[in-house]
């Protein structure tokens, strides 16, 4: 016994504990607000809007990008979330993207859901039907969220 609690009580606490977390989705990477940030690869301007909810993303765009996966040309959504609201203005759904071009830039707390600055990078293969994807998912629905939600280091690189 330690701290007034067997390991069995412990246990206990720890497996509701793992029930009840969600399970993050995305990649977030810090840096100062207004950092910029760039497409990493053609595509379009899928979506926008202002996610202003607390706790959600805040200014997001979601870009829509074509590319060879296993041969098969495939549509993959990549979701930049916790934005600066500049971010949003002069856009256009169906606008052409370059590789490289800036997106958008990171949010101060204030304007990106209430979150220190960073960028949430989430990729989808399941067309959103609104700029904005579910950022964490329960356990249970964690291998569906593996297939719709590709690990964004592919994009990324293997940052670790």
């Amino acid at each position: 016994q330690s701290g007034g609690m067997t390991k069995t009580e412990k246990a206990g606490i720890l497996k509701n504990c793992l029930e009840v977390r969600t399970i993050h989705v995305g990649l977030d990477i810090g840096a100062p607000a207004e950092t910029p940030i760039y497409a990493f690869q053609d595509g379009l301007i899928h979506s926008f809007a202002d996610n202003d909810e607390e706790g959600s993303y805040g200014p997001t765009i979601i870009t829509e990008h074509s590319l060879q996966i296993g041969g098969v040309q495939t549509s993959l959504w990549v979701l930049h979330g916790h934005l600066s609201r500049e971010s949003l203005q002069g856009l256009k759904i169906g606008e052409r993207i370059l590789q490289g071009q800036e997106v958008g830039k990171m949010g101060c707390e204030e304007e990106n859901g209430g979150w220190p600055p960073h960028v949430h990078i989430q990729l989808s293969l399941i067309e959103p039907q609104e700029a904005d994807l579910p950022g964490v998912v329960t356990p249970e629905d964690r291998i569906q969220a593996l297939l719709d939600y590709p690990d964004p280091r592919n994009i990324l690189g293997m940052v670790y």
